[in-house]
């Protein structure tokens, strides 16, 4: 992942400097498995709101993936599931 966004000597210090440094630091830390289920459900809830905003706003994906959402049947059913979306993102983070 470091590869695709970061330069080969920022991805050389992340690698061979930081997180050695960080699985150090944090190596005596203890996080209960239920905790554990509830960050990755709330990592789910946002990133199912922030990938269906995506496919609908027309500027950063590419063209191919834009052409295809810019059709009337698929933006009226985006419109229509703006509410299931955000039930189903939001019961995954717990908002209210």
């Amino acid at each position: 992942m470091c590869n695709l966004l970061l330069s080969p000597d920022q991805t050389d210090f992340i690698v061979q400097e930081y997180l050695p440094l960080l699985q150090n630091a944090t190596s005596d830390i203890r996080v209960p498995f239920s905790e554990k289920i509830s960050i990755v459900s709330m990592g789910l809830g946002v990133i199912v709101k922030i990938l269906f905003a995506f496919l609908y706003q027309e500027k950063e994906l590419p063209f191919f993936i834009t052409n295809f959402f810019d059709r009337a049947f698929l933006i009226k059913f985006g419109s229509h599931a703006i509410p299931f979306v955000n039930l189903v993102a939001d019961s995954l983070t717990g908002f209210e």
